[in-house]
């Protein structure tokens, strides 16, 4: 127990930086929305998922964090399928993912990998990996803690 109050500062900082990252990144999807043109096509299905006409190219800082973005959600939900959470999108996911892979980019795939990693945020897929984790974790040490006492 004196061990656990020891290490409470320490968790409440990382509380603290991970509530901040939740703002960044909401500032972050708000200028990549804000910075996409505003030009709309005229056959758009429905008015709550407007498509645009125009693109614009992303500058190389922009073109290196948009890369590492796609490389995240990859991992997120190719960890996601082997860990059969959100097991009826898992893989669809992945695959489109995967496949914008050596694309050129544009604004379009900034906003995508902001909605994406919005997606994630909004599943819970990083905490549902956690879980899944600990399960998996827990089943092998019970099961060495098994063979163990059986030796």
């Amino acid at each position: 127990m004196a061990d656990d109050i020891k290490h409470l500062p320490c968790l409440l900082d990382k509380f603290l930086l991970l509530d901040c990252l939740k703002v960044e990144d909401a500032v972050v999807l708000a200028l990549a929305q804000h910075r996409r043109p505003k030009l709309f096509r005229s056959d758009l299905k429905s008015p709550s998922e407007p498509k645009f006409a125009e693109a614009f190219e992303l500058g190389a800082g922009e073109v290196e964090d948009v890369l590492f973005k796609e490389a995240w959600l990859t991992y997120f939900w190719k960890r996601a399928k082997i860990h059969g959470v959100e097991e009826d999108i898992a893989e669809e996911r992945l695959h489109h993912w995967i496949s914008r892979s050596g694309q050129s980019l544009t604004s379009h795939d900034a906003v995508d990998v902001e909605r994406g990693l919005l997606e994630l945020r909004k599943l819970g897929i990083e905490q549902q990996l956690w879980e899944a984790s600990r399960r998996e974790i827990a089943l092998d040490n019970s099961a060495a803690s098994h063979r163990t006492a059986m030796d």
